[in-house]
């Protein structure tokens, strides 16, 4: 009996010492791997950090060209908008701009030209009255200055002339080489339309004047009654 009780005790012991080598502490293991002359794994957490930087600036290039792509995109529709106007093309440049929402005043890269001043250049009376009443604006230069109703001056449209300078076009502003809409006029007729025009806008500012001095009074004459 004494002998198999020695026995079991001895098992327990080894077992224990199993156990015990099992859980060893990693640091102690770690000192002994390298007491021994070799090489241990351990947990890097700049290489972590490092993977996470490139995983960031993966994404950002990714968002770079991403938004490189759509300014292509929308440089090449807006370029292609002002070839419209300058063509007269009004029905294909009014499903491009409802399509594409594009913006009235882009403006070209070669010679910064908006559809209105290529419209105004070209005599398309329908385009310019468009692009105005959802718009455009009137007095936006070109690469040399040049305004839309100074195109249209120059190119000898009149009923354009007549029809900007009535909505308001600045007729005042000059080139890089100091021309104006006054020193361009190569017509007799040209000269009649901008002071036809300016007669209007005078017109509809007395009206306009008018009206809202006629309401004021109106206004005055009901809050009278009242008291």
């Amino acid at each position: 009996k004494k002998s198999s009780t020695s026995q079991q005790q001895q098992q327990q012991q080894q077992q224990q010492q199993q156990l015990t080598t099992t859980t060893a502490d990693p640091a102690e293991s770690d000192r002994k791997c390298r007491a021994d002359g070799r090489t241990v794994a351990s947990y890097d957490p700049s290489a972590q950090q490092q993977s996470a930087m490139m995983k960031q600036q993966k994404q950002l290039r990714a968002i770079a060209a991403q938004r490189e792509s759509m300014d292509v995109e929308w440089s090449r529709r807006g370029e292609e908008f002002v070839n419209l106007a300058a063509a007269g093309l009004f029905d294909r440049l009014l499903v491009a701009h409802n399509k594409n929402a594009l913006d009235i005043n882009y403006v070209t890269r070669k010679l910064g030209m908006t559809a209105l001043m290529a419209s105004a250049a070209n005599g398309h009376d329908r385009i310019v009255q468009y692009l105005v009443k959802l718009g455009a604006d009137l007095d936006q230069r070109d690469s040399r200055g040049w305004t839309a109703v100074m195109l249209a001056a120059r190119s000898g449209h009149e009923r354009i002339v007549e029809y900007l300078v009535r909505r308001g076009a600045d007729v005042t502003m000059y080139t890089m080489h100091q021309l104006s809409v006054k020193t361009v006029l190569r017509k007799p007729e040209i000269s009649e339309a901008l002071h036809r025009g300016l007669a209007s806008r005078m017109d509809g500012s007395r009206r306009a004047s008018g009206e809202h001095s006629a309401a004021v009074e109106s206004a005055h004459l009901r809050r009278r009654q009242n008291k």
